[in-house]
């Protein structure tokens, strides 16, 4: 096996061809172009070649002195190989501009690899290393205080340093190249202030690598600043691998491509930043697409009662602390109107199943809320109003006022059924992007106009259930039609609009209370991978059509 790896001899050998350094150290086809049956070499895909090829010829320009590219950007689809790509091309750099260096008697020089956390700069430092490994070079690799690396005898470091806010991003200089790594979480005030003064002396290159994200996020800004000089100058500087192309080399990840596809649709912010490698809006409607309300609205009535043998889940959503009264049940229109309420939305499950696994789909059967209630009495009313429904999953609001609703929730259910969330930011973001996933597929439905009458104005009671639901349903629609969202770098929040919408506020309960909803037909489904009879399922058949008041399928 040692006689494979390349001894220092052959490395000088290869080192003016770079397609040749490539070659002979990484052979074989990549995964996904060899024939049936061949096993899978360490080769690069064309595109991966065609990347390093042009950072080299910018750096090698900027190194001699002369005239070249000083901004490159690179934008990958996720899992198409940028992290691989990075660490071969950083060997080689390290290999090649290290030697120039000794050779020539000259001082080390410095290259800079940056990352907005620690956690993505130690993948790359991993990757690195692993490379070496794979060459048996690990022992010529050099490293001090975990961030610093060389290749041993040779006069070119490489730092990788994370550019959280603080001093820590500053401090150091970039000679021979700069990589701006997840550019599109990086903050462009830390760039500007920490990150881009570190090549000011040098002029190095600047190569800016990640995925897309937010139409205000660095590698957008970057994006059009370099396609502006690319039109300028007339050199290539833009290397986009969006999905479609890595699926042309490798049938495997052109799978898994299309259940992202049909899972999230080509429209879901996320699909369009890791796989298309387009800019989601900013800011919006939540609901920003025309189709998406078509899709929303489903053929099921509403369901006072639970059908029998169905798989139901819930969501809850708490109103804050500042919005309760010690009030009862009441229906107070103007208290309505100021105030969050305490919603439930009851689901039935079903799901899809395809090679990617199971995939819920809910149809929502049942809406209740209670507005500025105080939290014992809102606890009391949750409780009888979940009683006759046989729920699988239920998620909660446990942030504020609703951490005692959902102890209580957990006591009488358990938590084999209730999730009780913090409601953290990276939890909304997960519910947002899950539920605006479900409707783009049109796997979240809300039940048809109730079209039932009823003559009691307030609808205080069980007797005028029906109007209460036409009640519910119009409010559902009116918070998600004024529905609003921001995409940041870290994800994206889903708030109700911060003016008046025809002379009223209107807020975000009903939709939060549908985002846990869908959190908890997702937390329902390993039920449905177990083994076979683990979950009681009933599919689509005559009884559920009379439900849904229409023949099956």
């Amino acid at each position: 096996m040692s006689a494979t790896f390349p001894t220092l001899a052959r490395l000088k050998q290869l080192m003016p061809d770079a397609v040749l350094w490539y070659e002979q150290l990484y052979p074989g086809l990549p995964p996904g172009r060899q024939a049936p049956g061949e096993t899978p070499g360490i080769g690069l895909y064309e595109y991966q070649l065609e990347a390093l090829l042009r950072r080299e010829r910018a750096i090698t320009l900027a190194y001699l002195g002369l005239d070249g590219p000083k901004l490159l950007l690179e934008l990958w689809a996720r899992r198409a190989g940028k992290n691989e790509t990075d660490a071969r091309g950083t060997h080689r750099n390290l290999s090649k501009f290290g030697t120039l260096q000794a050779n020539r008697n000259r001082p080390t020089i410095n290259a800079l690899v940056s990352a907005p956390t620690w956690d993505q700069v130690d993948q790359s430092k991993r990757r690195l290393e692993s490379t070496l490994e794979m060459l048996g070079l690990a022992s010529d690799l050099m490293k001090r205080e975990g961030k610093l690396y060389w290749l041993k005898g040779l006069a070119a470091t490489v730092l990788f340093k994370s550019v959280g806010a603080g001093p820590n991003a500053k401090g150091e200089g970039a000679e021979l190249y700069q990589v701006v790594n997840e550019c599109q979480d990086t903050d462009k005030q830390t760039y500007d202030d920490s990150l881009a003064p570190m090549r000011a002396s040098t002029s190095a290159p600047v190569i800016f690598q990640g995925t897309q994200g937010p139409d205000d996020c660095l590698s957008n800004i970057m994006l059009q600043l370099a396609e502006e000089e690319q039109e300028r100058t007339g050199e290539r500087l833009i290397h986009i691998v969006d999905g479609e192309t890595v699926a042309k080399f490798n049938p495997k990840y052109g799978e898994f491509l299309d259940l992202e596809r049909s899972r999230l649709t080509e429209h879901h912010p996320i699909y369009l930043m890791n796989y298309a490698m387009k800019p989601a809006k900013g800011f919006g409607r939540y609901l920003d697409r025309p189709e998406y309300e078509e899709l929303m609205q489903g053929p099921q009535r509403h369901q006072t009662e639970p059908r029998a043998g169905a798989v139901y889940v819930c969501g809850v959503d708490c109103c804050g602390a500042a919005e309760t009264e010690d009030d009862g049940t009441t229906w107070n229109p103007d208290r309505s109107e100021k105030r969050d309420s305490t919603v439930v939305t009851i689901g039935e499950m079903r799901f899809r199943r395809d090679a990617a696994g199971y995939t819920p789909i809910v149809d929502i059967v049942n809406v209740r809320c209670w507005p500025g209630m105080w939290p014992d009495a809102a606890t009391r009313e949750v409780l009888a109003h979940l009683s006759p429904w046989p729920l699988v999953k239920l998620t909660s609001d446990k942030g504020g006022v609703g951490d005692g609703l959902s102890m209580t929730l957990l006591k009488t259910y358990g938590d084999s059924v209730v999730n009780a969330l913090q409601s953290t930011f990276q939890d909304v973001s997960r519910m947002g992007d899950r539920m605006l996933g479900a409707i783009a597929s049109g796997r979240l439905r809300m039940f048809r106009k109730p079209d039932e009458k009823c003559s009691c104005p307030e609808c205080p009671g069980d007797g005028c259930e029906p109007a209460c639901m036409l009640r519910h349903w119009t409010e559902w629609w009116l918070q998600f039609r004024q529905l609003r969202k921001q995409r940041l770098k870290t994800g994206m929040r889903f708030y109700a609009p911060t003016t008046r919408v025809n002379g009223r506020v209107v807020h975000d309960d009903f939709p939060k209370s549908t985002g846990y909803l869908v959190d908890a037909a997702y937390d329902h489904l390993p039920a449905y991978a177990g083994p076979p009879g683990k979950v009681e399922h009933v599919p689509w058949d005559q009884a559920q059509g009379a439900a849904y008041g229409q023949e099956a399928a």
